[in-house]
């Protein structure tokens, strides 16, 4: 079915108000980027969820980064994560006041790296969801064996798992989920059937083409009184996942708690290294800790727009004092973030 027959479909099929959840960053921007929601109708709400990682991390851990800086670590991280505010400034302020911040791409950028300042005592900060922890290990693995001992991880990576159910737990108004096709083509499709089994909602897991999400819809408001579960992204995601990106993962990484901003401390959360790679642990290098506490970001709702109760334009502070040249909240920061996607398409209007 092509997507002009979707859309006709999803408008002429949608009996009620129903409210559909994508979780993930890539998501949100395609969705904004066509401007999705101008082609469908009043009744379907699509609400972005807790997507991007950098959203749900702690400020904390750029107030230990930053900490790392000042005492002469010099900090590898990516380019979202330079304008995150910690409790009193960024990273950006630190690369603008000539400390020594390096921006990379992936991970594995981190080997040229070490080559050129094999001097430096260096701090990889790194946040993201499961797409990420394959590549992690094999390079953590990797460093170990060549016996590199100047580099350390400041790890924020999480499981989506843990924390959507967490979220549903705290926002009982979704009737559908949009699931990512690239987390479940390292965790399994099976990963995200506990959203219907124990949520009685319908979910489909899909690509990032726009007749990909028209497909989720299509399924979900053909199933929103009749709980179901679909993987459309089966050309490659499997049931039980890529079992060697799994046992890679398995062999460097324990799951703990952790917290998450907009969500507070989630059971079994995030993936830290495994005492056999203790060395490679910033945390443990360096002696450091963060607090479980919940922070609060007063000039923004984006802890309400994490949970999906409010959208970025229902924000006082959204375009006018919080806009991508000086974000108050993560979510205007992150490429993925739900508050840039609006922003960067905001000229659009819905018919």
């Amino acid at each position: 079915m092509d997507e002009r027959k979707l859309i006709d479909y999803i408008n002429q099929n949608v009996k009620r108000k129903i409210n559909i959840m994508d979780v993930c960053g890539k998501h949100t921007n395609v969705i904004k980027r066509i401007d999705l929601e101008s082609v469908l109708s009043d009744k379907i709400n699509l609400v972005s969820g807790p997507g991007c990682p950098i959203c749900i991390t702690s400020s904390q851990i750029v107030d230990l980064a930053i900490s790392l800086a000042k005492s002469k670590k010099t900090i590898v991280t990516y380019e979202d994560m330079l304008k995150v505010r910690g409790s009193k400034n960024s990273l950006n302020d630190l690369l603008l006041d000539g400390y020594k911040i390096k921006l990379i791409k992936s991970p594995l950028d981190l080997f040229l790296f070490i080559e050129q300042n094999k001097k430096d005592e260096i701090v990889f900060l790194g946040v993201g969801f499961e797409t990420i922890v394959p590549v992690l290990s094999s390079v953590v693995k990797t460093m170990k064996r060549l016996k590199i001992d100047n580099v350390s991880f400041l790890l924020s990576i999480k499981r989506m798992e843990p924390i959507i159910r967490k979220l549903l737990v705290e926002n009982k108004k979704i009737d559908g989920i949009i699931a990512p096709g690239h987390v479940a083509s390292v965790t399994g499709s099976d990963y995200f059937k506990f959203i219907t089994d124990h949520f009685s909602l319908s979910c489909a897991i899909c690509g990032f083409k726009a007749h990909d999400i028209l497909s989720a819809i299509y399924f979900l408001i053909r199933h929103v009184d009749k709980p179901s579960f679909i993987n459309l992204y089966s050309h490659f995601v499997r049931p039980l996942g890529n079992k060697k990106a799994l046992n890679l993962i398995n062999q460097v990484f324990d799951i703990r708690d952790s917290y998450c901003f907009g969500l507070g401390n989630v059971y079994q959360s995030s993936y830290q290294l495994k005492e056999e790679f203790s060395a490679y642990n910033a945390f443990k290098k360096y002696k450091l800790r963060l607090l479980n506490k919940n922070e609060e970001i007063k000039e923004c709702l984006c802890k309400q727009v994490i949970l999906g109760f409010k959208k970025p334009t229902d924000c006082r502070s959204y375009q006018s004092e919080c806009n991508p040249t000086n974000p108050i909240g993560s979510c205007m920061v992150s490429s993925n973030g739900t508050c840039l996607a609006y922003f960067n398409y905001r000229k659009r209007r819905k018919k």
